[in-house]
């Protein structure tokens, strides 16, 4: 996702950080289309800081 797009989500979702995470999330998914593996996800998770998310995708699986 580009910086305007983060940006996008934050002025929309100010106040509701978890909701803007899962819409951004989707967004991301969708321009990514029917090649997400649970693996990019945990590598973007990774990427964003995110271990703890990206813990609990490999436990989904």
């Amino acid at each position: 996702m580009s910086e305007g797009d983060i940006d996008c989500f934050g002025v929309k979702y100010k106040g509701e950080i978890e909701e803007g995470i899962y819409k951004m999330f989707l967004h991301w998914k969708q321009k990514q289309g029917q090649k997400v593996t649970p693996q990019q996800v945990k590598n973007a998770l990774r990427r964003a800081d995110r271990k703890d998310l990206s813990d609990k995708v490999c436990k989904t699986r």
